[in-house]
């Protein structure tokens, strides 16, 4: 009788720069397709309806948000003639579409043959997973929680300045869409290596776990880096893509890009770390993580600069909230190093 043969998980023997390529990439798809969406969404509203269509987009973006879903637009805006009502059918169509395809390939699983049993909850493994995955879902929250305040604060403020209420409201929206494009790469990142973290810690492959951290870390912030010199440089070009309105839109269109993502290059430190906590099993650190960039840093820096510098101290909230999350992440995975890692911390 022939011995047994063991299989070796490629998650803990493949390179790593490799296993990132294989995991990795269908994350950041999945996930610039819908930013992508949103994106192209606005431009087409933009180009067929105005600035204020696009306001009126950011005023339900977070529900859509919430929803997350693909819809055909060009066709209900331009030759349904139906204008913003066809953007929200568009979205309304595509949300069922989506929902159904993913209802039949639930059922056609090749490798795993799904069972009733499989469907009825377990407490423990609930449990477990909830707390793995509270992060991520306070930050989906968060963000929305982060859209309404930033809309209202935007309409009070901008209604006492040259830009006006919808102005700044418009623009805010688009800048957030073109951003999320770029950071959208990042987050699907560090979403694919959680599997590649949490295997080769677990298996106590330590050297491994940190050079999947530094990788993943090092490419995100090379990415926003180069997002970082695109939107000082070319704003008014990316803006025009969403329309061609009137030269104040333009000018607080510039200065928000410049402005608002100053330190969008150290967004990466807080979504990787916050994933490198996940999925080692940390959800304390993580959720802390998550929260410290839109909920504790970014509205009540928000607040507080938009009481002195009004609709200008708006958008300097996001440098500043950006910037202190990610050192504080970085912080916080230094003086965790050894901890989590002991003897191994210095490798």
């Amino acid at each position: 009788m022939k011995p047994d043969i063991i299989t070796a998980n490629p998650l803990g023997t493949e390179r790593v720069g490799k296993l990132m390529i294989r995991y990795a990439i269908p994350s950041i798809i999945s996930i610039v397709v819908n930013s992508l969406y949103n994106m192209v969404d606005q431009i087409f509203i933009g180009q067929g309806v105005g600035y204020l269509g696009n306001a009126a987009t950011n005023v339900i973006m977070p529900l859509t948000t919430i929803l997350m879903a693909i819809a055909l637009d060009p066709i209900f805006i331009f030759v349904c003639q139906w204008g913003v009502k066809g953007a929200a059918w568009a979205t309304i169509l595509g949300q069922i579409l989506n929902a159904a395809f993913f209802a039949v390939c639930l059922f056609r699983f090749k490798t795993i043959k799904l069972k009733r049993e499989y469907f009825m909850p377990r407490p423990q493994i609930a449990r477990r997973l909830a707390s793995l995955g509270v992060s991520s879902l306070i930050s989906q929250i968060a963000s929305v929680f982060v859209i309404a305040v930033t809309n209202n604060l935007l309409v009070t403020y901008g209604a006492a300045s040259p830009y006006g209420s919808d102005i700044p409201m418009a623009v805010f929206g688009i800048v957030m869409k073109v951003s999320s494009l770029v950071s959208g790469i990042t987050l699907g990142l560090a979403a694919g290596v959680q599997p590649i973290l949490g295997y080769n810690y677990g298996s106590g492959q330590y050297p491994r776990v940190k050079r999947t951290y530094k990788l993943a870390l090092g490419i995100g912030s090379a990415i926003m880096v180069a997002a970082f010199f695109i939107f000082q440089i070319f704003p008014e070009q990316i803006i025009n893509l969403f329309g061609k309105e009137s030269e104040l839109y333009i000018e607080f269109a510039v200065k928000c890009f410049r402005v608002y993502l100053l330190a969008c290059f150290l967004i990466p430190a807080g979504a990787v770390t916050g994933i490198f906590f996940q999925a080692i099993g940390k959800p304390v650190p993580a959720t802390l993580l998550s929260l410290s960039r839109q909920i504790i840093f970014l509205i009540p820096a928000m607040l507080i600069f938009g009481y002195f510098m009004g609709v200008e101290g708006v958008l300097w909230a996001g440098p500043f909230s950006d910037g202190l999350s990610g050192v504080i992440s970085l912080i916080t995975v230094w003086l965790s190093w050894k901890k989590i890692f002991g003897k191994e911390a210095k490798q």
